[in-house]
């Protein structure tokens, strides 16, 4: 995917400025000249273009320094940006963007960069409205918590295809896909090989979740938090990378939980992982 970070700029690297605008080279060369060639004052200048007297001498010392070549636009942009951040990051960032729709506190806990690094890149690249919206709904994100864990349990029901021996269409391709689900194992004549179905609970409070893989059953409460965290599973474990048969996701499960339990940065937890949320475990009490 082609990205740019370039804002719209003139080939100097100003703003581009319209012919007719107020301003133009042409007329600050208009409003230079009766200062410098005639004995005009800054103010008497500055009325006959409406502008304050102050933009009326400077341009007019400019006038006497550069002559009419001082009057062209010019790069606002500083000649050295010593805290800019490099290239190379700027590419990691918006490859995690990208890639797994990750918000500035994830990709930060990812690279190393303070949150504040990451949304100043983000918005730079004009990609960082996707932490502000539902991406299902297009709603603006409105969260809310009880007071403490163990308050409110979501539970979910959510799933995903079982993956065939060789791999999944979404990294082998549609074809290759269809070739190993039809020589999978056990289901010789039936290129659906069937559903895993994870059993979800996520506590309101802490961000903290567990779930398990098991036979279709009753669909528990659903609203924003588990639907969003199900949106979460899925980019983090289901498909975050090609798995060549159904037991290695399977097997990742329990790592993937431990990660976002211990370790992923959460963005209503104050960038802190869920479950520094708990208040029950060693070392909490004295």
């Amino acid at each position: 995917m082609k990205w740019s970070c370039r804002g719209t700029t003139s080939p100097a690297g100003g703003l581009r400025v319209p012919p007719d605008a107020t301003l133009t080279p042409r007329t600050r060369l208009r409003l230079a000249r009766p200062i410098v060639e005639q004995g005009w004052t800054g103010t008497a200048a500055a009325k006959m273009v409406m502008v304050a007297a102050k933009t009326a001498r400077k341009w007019a010392q400019r006038y006497r320094n550069e002559s009419a070549a001082g009057m062209a636009d010019r790069s606002s942009r500083p000649q050295h940006s010593p805290t800019r951040t490099p290239g190379h990051l700027v590419h990691r960032i918006v490859r995690l963007r990208w890639r797994m729709r990750l918000g500035p506190v994830q990709i930060g806990g990812r690279l190393g960069l303070p949150a504040s690094t990451v949304h100043a890149v983000l918005t730079r690249c004009r990609i960082n409205r996707l932490s502000r919206i539902d991406r299902v709904t297009g709603e603006p994100l409105r969260r809310y918590e009880h007071d403490h864990p163990g308050s409110l349990l979501h539970v979910d029901v959510t799933k995903f295809g079982n993956i065939p021996d060789g791999g999944g269409h979404r990294f082998v391709g549609r074809a290759q896909g269809d070739r190993n689900r039809a020589a999978t194992p056990g289901k010789p004549r039936n290129p659906k090989i069937g559903t895993a179905f994870v059993h979800t609970v996520l506590d309101d409070h802490s961000r903290v979740a567990y779930a398990e893989i098991h036979a279709p059953g009753p669909t528990g409460l659903k609203n924003g938090s588990i639907e969003r965290f199900h949106r979460t599973l899925a980019d983090g474990w289901a498909y975050a990378r090609s798995y060549p048969s159904e037991t290695l996701p399977r097997a990742a499960l329990p790592g993937w939980l431990h990660f976002y339990d211990h370790h992923r940065p959460h963005s209503s937890t104050g960038g802190k992982p869920p479950v520094t949320r708990l208040t029950n475990l060693p070392g909490h009490h004295t």
